[in-house]
């Protein structure tokens, strides 16, 4: 599938492994000329390869970040204007801040989970958003977590930001958009992501039960009955375009995405029916209905 984005500018932050690994790959896979960061150096070489093994002749840059350092992220940024040009489409992602019950956090947790969950987001758009608004182009995707709308147990600090990370990309939406900047967010549910297994891991010694027991009964709690996968989709759903296309009626669209897209809630701060797409998620309807909306809530004006 051709979204008209060949040779646009992206950055996908924290791409080494996971959901923007995938994410990435599938920027690559439409032409768009990509720059990762990861705090791991060989990770971003070994990402920055399997990129180009699905994606061969892309041009795909690493550049080794904290994202919880703004003076890291503002070197990213000057790398990537320096070497590629201004960025087209930015792609906010991080790891999860510490799992644990509200009694067991320290104020230094609540205060690093700030920077690394909302911070970093506020930064990169900081960074973005002037040379967006001044060429009246521009994607801004963010990576967050069905516990923005369903907060889930021991993810007690990552439920309260993502839930604010929402609310930041309506407004954002709302203040941008005359601009040709368009901004959304994307909330994987189960996709088994190195955070997913290390989230497992701790809840399973929690209640004394083996990580395969504690994994099947996740699955059991998940509509289609297992987690998702992070990998790219070859017809890029889920990305953001460079046209338009209209909404068509969500019963009649039985289309796909990977990461398993079942197992997605999509947060579309520029459609108007996202309150009743999150309802829809909250009660386990996520199925065809709402996979169907994922491709288009990216769907944006030119």
């Amino acid at each position: 599938m051709d979204l008209g984005i060949s040779g646009k500018v992206a950055m996908v932050a924290a791409a080494s492994k996971g959901i923007g690994l995938a994410v990435a790959t599938a920027l690559a896979k439409e032409g768009c000329r990509v720059s990762i960061c990861s705090r791991d150096a060989a990770a971003l070489e070994a990402a920055r390869r399997k990129i180009l093994a699905e994606a061969p002749g892309a041009e795909v840059r690493i550049f080794p970040c904290d994202v919880m350092s703004g003076e890291d992220l503002e070197a990213w940024h000057r790398s990537v204007a320096a070497e590629m040009g201004p960025v087209d489409i930015l792609v906010t992602n991080t790891g999860g801040p510490p799992a644990a019950n509200f009694l067991d956090l320290t104020e230094e947790q609540w205060r690093r989970g700030i920077d690394l969950t909302l911070m970093n987001v506020v930064r990169l758009c900081r960074l973005v958003l002037p040379r967006m608004r001044e060429r009246r182009w521009g994607r801004i995707v963010h990576l967050t977590s069905l516990a923005a709308k369903q907060p889930i147990a021991l993810l007690t600090i990552s439920s309260t930001l993502r839930a604010g990370l929402s609310a930041l990309t309506k407004t954002m939406s709302n203040e941008f958009a005359r601009d040709g900047v368009l901004v959304n967010a994307l909330l994987p549910g189960h996709v088994l992501t190195d955070r997913q297994i290390e989230l497992n891991e701790i809840r399973s010694k929690q209640e004394g039960i083996s990580i395969e027991d504690y994994a099947s009964r996740v699955q059991g709690t998940i509509p289609i009955g297992r987690y998702g996968q992070p990998r790219g989709d070859r017809r890029g759903r889920g990305l953001p375009r460079e046209r338009p296309r209209q909404l068509r009626d969500r019963r009649d669209n039985p289309g796909g995405w990977r990461p398993d897209p079942r197992n997605l809630l999509v947060s579309c701060a520029c459609h108007p029916d996202v309150g009743r797409l999150s309802s829809q998620a909250e009660r386990g309807i996520c199925s065809r209905n709402l996979r169907a909306q994922i491709p288009r809530c990216f769907a944006s004006s030119g």
